[in-house]
């Protein structure tokens, strides 16, 4: 699944269409209220460390996520929230699309948010990785 793809599928989930389906019988859901209205620059920017080699655990600095998405510090912890809102559900799985383990403030005043990738997700930027490892080489 490309990129675009899943921007598609999760701004629709966001707006509040349920009936998207994924090849792989995935539907996504929005549990909670945190509203953002366009995740895609924020959630572009964690796949950007993922593809990285961060991997599926992710450790970042709120601003220098906003710096690197081109938003607000602010709207990066809205976009945060509301993606850890969206769920993958399909007759196997049930999960966040993504999971905030940890928020922090340190002695340095600098706010960090430890977030994993969901398993489904993982599996399709290992792809994408993959791919640019390949086409690379």
């Amino acid at each position: 699944m490309t990129r675009e793809a899943m921007y598609r599928f999760i701004q629709a989930c966001i707006g509040g269409r349920v009936d998207d389906v994924t090849e792989e019988g995935i539907s996504f859901y929005r549990r909670g209220a945190h509203a953002s209205h366009d995740l895609a620059p924020v959630l572009d920017a964690l796949i950007e460390r993922f593809l990285s080699g961060s991997g599926r655990e992710v450790h970042v600095n709120v601003v220098d996520l906003a710096d690197d998405a081109g938003v607000r510090p602010y709207e990066a912890v809205q976009a945060l929230l509301a993606l850890s809102d969206i769920f993958l559900v399909s007759n196997y799985i049930e999960e966040r699309l993504i999971t905030i383990q940890q928020m922090e403030i340190d002695a340095l005043r600098t706010f960090s948010v430890r977030i994993v990738f969901s398993a489904w997700l993982s599996h399709h930027l290992d792809d994408v990785c993959n791919l640019r490892r390949h086409q690379a080489g």
